[in-house]
């Protein structure tokens, strides 16, 4: 498969209040705001790398995108982004998230570290990996599972979870019930301050599993 060199790659950035967004595709970028009122596009330009943000600068389009990577939040869902992104269009400037949030839960590994509020047995065997926009497998301190996930707008949930069938003591068969169980109750992701994965879900919506990279 052909890829695009990291320079030439789709990338979204978005914000609300008034409704816009930027999509820099391979060669040209489109510019949406105002709810869709205003649409603006101009040819890619070439990343200019400042301490700690990265600009676009298109003159032709009375715009410049400016990019740190320092994780944002969505002001009207909460969905953590990669970036933060800031839109200077004309005389305004309006603050925004950019990337994708896949990003930031898809590569290596998440160990468990608390479920359900309390740290797991085997803690070190206990895990989750996003293998791919909709795939995810893991551990749960007994069996491997795999299964499907969805990042929508509005949050994550997983699909059905398949599992193999080893037997195992009591305590770990009741740790595997509870990790499956929490999974299917998740509705939304975020992450923390310190780096931690905290998956949240429930009539309380509180955090049903944390994990950190080892």
């Amino acid at each position: 498969r052909a890829v695009a060199p990291p320079d030439r790659r789709a990338y979204r950035a978005r914000g609300i209040e008034p409704g816009w967004h930027v999509d820099l595709g391979e060669d040209t970028v489109r510019i949406v705001a105002d709810y869709g009122d205003l649409t603006r596009e101009a040819p890619r330009p070439p990343v200019t790398v400042l301490p700690g943000t990265y600009s676009f600068d298109m003159p032709e389009a009375g715009a410049r995108l400016l990019l740190e990577e320092r994780l944002c939040h969505d002001a009207a869902t909460g969905m953590p982004h990669p970036d933060t992104a800031t839109l200077l269009l004309d005389e305004r400037r309006l603050d925004g998230c950019g990337g994708d949030p896949a990003d930031l839960l898809i590569g290596t590994s998440w160990q468990v570290s608390l479920l359900n509020g309390e740290a797991p047995q085997e803690a070190e065997r206990v895990s989750l990996t996003f293998l791919t926009p909709d795939r995810v497998a893991g551990s749960t301190g007994c069996n491997r599972f795999v299964g499907g996930f969805t990042l929508s707008g509005e949050g994550l949930g997983f699909g059905p979870l398949g599992s193999t069938l080893m037997a195992c003591p009591e305590p770990l068969m009741a740790q595997e019930r509870a990790m499956l169980d929490a999974l299917e109750l998740v509705s939304r992701f975020d992450i923390a301050a310190d780096g931690a994965l905290r998956l949240i879900g429930g009539p309380e919506e509180k955090v049903l599993i944390e994990a950190r990279r080892p």
